[in-house]
């Protein structure tokens, strides 16, 4: 079942106007959580865990201000002490996109969350701790977050991903190679990614390859489960005055737009679909 976790009783400080975090801010707040919770809560920054995405010699691969060269946080939560290797993983990523900011809020409000709950005693949030691996790219794209942009560097991280892109044209950004390196390591049960400019709960498919008619999507293998964990969320997330849901419900396609090199159908569909067509095989030019 997919737990629902509802917080009442707001204390003054709680009901006080939320103050959005920067990109150096997050940077600290996960420093400070990890002190906070050191059995549960680990970080790393993608450029070093990962040294193959960056092989070019001079590491300054792109500027955020006064806060050095940028960075791409990757977070875990997890009871370390019950940690298996079959222990369910998860990923949450915060924005693909920098500008569309509301997702780095909401993933790093959870990360603190499970944190304090966990601390707290709350049965049903350190059953989540103790029994899944969850994984958060809090800024997943850093240079966009730091400078309020969509791309990173001029370039598009959700056209970015090896799905339907020529081989020079995928993998060029930091932000889709560090996700790629996730998923190369992870097996990742669920994932949760967060866009901004409308409300909408998606799922695949997303992809021209995947249409039955313009602006309509086939159906997915795994469509059922979408509807079903989507319809949970759905509920959760409540509804407007008018008792109508606050967030609509549909497939990519439908409900947005199709594109080409998105990672919604590349984290889906690599498992099994064909290479290397939908699934490129990338020669970036860029980063060495």
């Amino acid at each position: 079942p997919l737990p629902v976790l509802l917080a009442s009783g707001k204390t003054a400080d709680e009901d006080r106007a939320y103050t959005y975090l920067s990109y150096g801010e997050t940077l600290q707040y996960f420093e400070d959580l990890k002190r906070e919770c050191p059995g549960i809560v680990d970080t790393w920054i993608a450029q070093d865990e990962f040294p193959d995405i960056l092989p070019a010699a001079d590491k300054n691969w792109a500027s955020c201000g006064s806060d050095g060269t940028c960075r791409t946080l990757v977070v875990r939560l997890t009871n370390r002490s019950a940690l298996t290797p079959t222990t369910p993983e998860l990923f949450f990523s915060g924005a693909l996109h920098g500008d569309e900011i509301m997702g780095p809020l909401v993933v790093t409000e959870l990360a603190g969350l499970l944190c304090r709950g966990y601390l707290a005693g709350d049965e049903d949030i350190r059953r989540l701790v103790d029994g899944r691996s969850i994984w958060i790219a809090p800024m997943t794209n850093a240079h966009g977050f730091r400078w309020h942009r969509r791309e990173e560097n001029n370039m598009d991280p959700n056209r970015d991903f090896p799905y339907l892109k020529r081989p020079d044209r995928c993998m060029m950004t930091q932000t889709a190679r560090a996700v790629n390196e996730l998923f190369r390591r992870h097996l990742f049960q669920f994932m949760l990614t967060f866009h901004g400019g409308m409300r909408a709960l998606t799922y695949e498919w997303g992809s021209r390859n995947h249409m039955v008619r313009v602006g309509r999507s086939t159906e997915s293998p795994d469509d059922r489960a979408f509807v079903d964990v989507g319809g949970m969320l759905q509920q959760a997330s409540g509804f407007s005055e008018g008792g109508k849901v606050f967030y609509p419900m549909g497939r990519i396609t439908d409900a947005v737009y199709a594109v080409d090199g998105g990672m919604e159908d590349w984290s889906y569909g690599a498992g099994f679909e064909a290479s290397p067509t939908p699934i490129t095989v990338c020669k970036p030019q860029t980063y060495g």
